[in-house]
């Protein structure tokens, strides 16, 4: 059993950089997490791409078309405490234009990095994705019997 980490604690781990590093407050909601994209590869059946879909690309706004996967990397680096669990899942914005998560939605204590997800074009029409947008929700649980560190609780 897990309990979910407050918007307080989330707002003290993003001005520490205890274990949301390069967060920034405004990616805050409740007690969520939104993720800001980096960079980005893709997969697709349709045609060939050899490079990374790089921040310019992705600032000026970049299209998948459907039946296409998109790998982003979260600007953010997770440094995750023995005591926390993060679940993401999508941010409402996608499922309701018919983009899936692809990926591991769960990122164990221990976990040191930066979150890799992908973005399946489901629906029938091409999805607009830029760096602002909100791909995915974390949602950060203390682990039960388990004390946060220090580092959270300042």
């Amino acid at each position: 059993m897990s309990l979910p980490l407050s918007h307080a604690e989330l707002l003290r781990a993003v001005q520490s950089q205890s274990f949301i590093n390069d967060g920034i407050p405004d990616r805050i909601e409740d007690n969520l997490y939104y993720f800001r994209i980096r960079l980005a590869f893709l997969h697709s059946p349709h045609r060939q791409v050899n490079k990374f879909i790089d921040d310019d690309a992705l600032r000026r706004g970049w299209t998948l078309s459907p039946s296409e996967t998109v790998f982003v990397v979260s600007r953010e680096v997770l440094t995750i405490p023995s005591d926390i669990r993060v679940a993401l899942s999508a941010a409402r914005s996608l499922a309701e234009e018919g983009v899936t998560l692809v990926g591991n939605r769960e990122i164990e204590p221990y976990f040191n990095g930066k979150v890799l997800l992908g973005l399946y074009n489901e629906s029938s029409v091409p999805f607009a994705i830029d760096a602002r947008m909100r791909y995915a929700a974390a949602l950060f649980e203390n682990i039960l019997g388990k004390e946060l560190n220090s580092d959270v609780r300042r």
